[in-house]
């Protein structure tokens, strides 16, 4: 398996659709009723087979390549969204790295140039390398939410920052790990209390990621959390399949 690669590894494997864009199911749990997807990126390496994104993805944000990739991915998704008509939620993962000014402005006219509604999008902040600059994140959020954009703070629980992040950053949801979800240990179940009475405290979506039995979905019910996302309600599938999909039922609807 491959380990190290070059940006121009990257640059090979976007120009010859080496990435693949699928979608995952994001279902409100009390209509058991899908409500948007999350975009996901798949590195089908020729040679290496498919290459874990946990893995390419940090090494893409410490050679700088994160922030030209989540430009690439935003364009491809607007531009299918606009091509199929469609009105589909969906949820894009960014680095906290790359949230500046410039950035927000950039992702906000890419949907524009595709006449794609900025209130389908959310932004997934992830939370995989230590937040330093607070204010300039701050600033940046401020003009995606002020277009419509969601803010939801991923892998929370486990992330670098988790608490601190809620207190300097204003979003919209968190999402709680899979980690948390599928845990065995004896406090699990206090701390996700503890959690989702926070959450709710100050007007947070929870969103519980990892779902994948009927275990995990009674905890996520439990807590009272909207929504979920797991193997449970569907792994992920090509985006073009999704939307094809979702049209065909809306149009015999």
């Amino acid at each position: 398996m491959m380990t190290h690669f070059t940006s121009q590894d990257l640059r090979i494997a976007i120009l010859t659709n080496q990435l693949a864009i699928t979608l995952q199911p994001k279902v409100c749990l009390k209509k058991f009723e899908i409500i948007g997807h999350e975009v996901l990126l798949r590195w089908n390496h020729p040679t290496c087979g498919l290459i874990p994104a946990n893995q390419w993805i940090e090494i893409a944000e410490e050679r700088n390549l994160i922030t030209p990739l989540t430009f690439w991915l935003t364009d491809q998704v607007a531009r299918i969204l606009s091509q199929r008509q469609s009105s589909l939620p969906v949820a894009i993962n960014v680095s906290p790295i790359s949230m500046t000014p410039a950035f927000a402005n950039q992702i906000i006219a890419t949907f524009r140039r595709y006449n794609v509604a900025t209130n389908l999008i959310t932004l997934e902040l992830t939370e995989s390398k230590k937040i330093d600059n607070y204010n300039a994140i701050a600033g940046s959020l401020s003009i995606l939410r002020r277009e419509g954009i969601r803010i939801s703070l991923d892998d929370f629980g486990t992330g670098y920052n988790s608490m601190r992040t809620l207190v300097e950053l204003e979003v919209d949801e968190i999402k709680i790990d899979k980690t948390m979800m599928q845990s065995d240990h004896p406090n699990t179940n206090l701390i996700l209390n503890a959690i989702a009475g926070l959450a709710k405290e100050i007007n947070l979506t929870i969103v519980c990621e990892g779902i994948e039995n009927n275990t995990h979905f009674n905890r996520a019910l439990k807590i009272n959390a909207e929504i979920g996302q797991g193997f449970l309600f569907g792994k992920p599938e090509p985006i073009n399949q999704i939307i094809h999909h979702a049209n065909t039922s809306r149009e015999s609807a």
